[in-house]
């Protein structure tokens, strides 16, 4: 029995995506393959190691990526905390393109809070 799950997610860029990885201290890989329950595998593009075993990969479907794993071995919240993340770098990338300057980057109680300065 396959304990992997898809999930949709709104991550297009894959730059952003290995950016907000690595901002969550993950071990990033490509074209790889993640570990699941019973020794199952499964290839993925991009793969986060999170721990010894734990693995969440993502694959590029109809210009998204999903996120791929055996969410049983994932600490809750995962999804969400990638998702900020790439969120907060999609950002960074507006404010560069329309002129601004990033003034500061508070990660406080779960909260990202970007501030910036028209140049």
């Amino acid at each position: 029995m396959s304990h992997f799950v898809n999930y949709q997610m709104q991550l297009k860029d894959e730059k952003n995506l290995i950016k907000a990885l690595q901002d969550l201290k993950y071990d990033v890989s490509r074209n790889t393959e993640i570990n699941g329950y019973a020794g199952q595998k499964r290839k993925v593009e991009i793969a986060a190691k999170i721990g010894k075993k734990q693995h969440i990969g993502f694959n590029q479907e109809e210009g998204n990526y999903a996120a791929v794993a055996d969410w049983m071995y994932i600490p809750g919240g995962e999804r969400q905390r990638i998702q900020q993340h790439y969120s907060k770098h999609e950002v960074m990338d507006a404010l560069a393109k329309s002129r601004f300057t990033l003034k500061s980057v508070t990660e406080e109680n779960g909260e990202i809070v970007l501030v910036g300065q028209r140049a």
